[in-house]
């Protein structure tokens, strides 16, 4: 009774080792004590979550590879349109397409899986000035960093963080509204965690809808390509809080806040990290 259960302990050890069997530690029938069954459950779970991970970061890369074609091309066509437009005095227009070029840029060629909030919030707010030149400057976006929280600016977090949230709240929020509206992105930090709040002055969600998307949130796998088409606010958000915590863990992500016909909050809750190793 004490021999054999620590042979085929010992045995399933070395299969996983050796890199037979990466689950033969956790598909034991034996274990020897709660604790023991426990930890080893813990390990299981945070492998799989970097395993998907991974695989969600290749999956990534490869689907960008697979659309950006040539990004040289695209971005010397690009390029070429900007120059005619300056030739001919059209400056609106070569100055969307410059956007749009280093947009592009950023979004496809840069593999990065973490980048600084800077960097992250230079995209958006490039993606919100082609935004603006199609509303015809009916809209803005204002940036506030508390008193004190400089340095956030420095600190890493996913690459596509904003941009995906900003969009959610001009086409669902703005988009459909009477008269101006603004996109506000607020920044703090207290040391140990980063929050920014995106929020709108647009249209607002009912409680009805807003309960679909906190059950996004919360249940990533239960989306179809369905959702993505015909619910509002497709499977943006979910996707973003996903990545995060994947990348950080289950008490960060996203938490939405809306009130019909005043506006949506999303507050994003991110770990403080000053590189992307540590």
């Amino acid at each position: 009774s004490i021999l054999l259960p620590l042979r085929t302990t010992d045995a399933a050890y070395l299969r996983f080792n050796r890199g037979y069997d990466s689950k033969a530690i956790f598909n034991r029938p034996i274990f020897f004590t709660p604790a023991e069954k426990q930890s080893l459950a813990k390990i299981a779970h945070l492998l799989d979550n970097q395993e998907v991970n991974r695989l969600s970061n290749r999956q990534a890369q490869y689907l960008a590879l697979q659309n950006q074609i040539n990004p040289h091309f695209l971005y010397n066509t690009l390029e070429a349109i900007r120059g005619d437009a300056l030739s001919v005095g059209m400056r609106d227009v070569a100055s969307i397409t410059e956007a749009l070029a280093t947009f592009f840029r950023y979004t496809i060629s840069n593999m990065d899986n973490l980048v600084s909030l800077a960097e992250e919030l230079s995209n958006a707010e490039n993606y919100f000035a082609i935004q603006n030149y199609r509303f015809g400057d009916r809209i803005r976006m204002e940036v506030t960093i508390e008193p004190g929280s400089e340095s956030a600016m420095d600190f890493m977090i996913p690459k596509l963080t904003l941009q995906p949230i900003i969009e959610n709240a001009i086409i669902h929020g703005l988009e459909g509204q009477v008269g101006p509206g603004t996109v506000a992105v607020d920044i703090a930090t207290d040391g140990s965690r980063l929050t920014i709040d995106v929020k709108d002055d647009g249209l607002g969600m009912s409680e009805n809808v807003l309960e679909e998307i906190g059950r996004r949130l919360v249940f990533p796998e239960a989306l179809t390509s369905r959702d993505e088409k015909h619910r509002p606010g497709g499977i943006a958000l979910a996707n973003v809080n996903n990545r995060i915590k994947l990348l950080f863990g289950e008490q960060y992500g996203l938490r939405v806040s809306s009130i019909k016909g005043t506006g949506t909050k999303v507050e994003i809750q991110l770990p403080v990290r000053r590189s992307a190793d540590t």
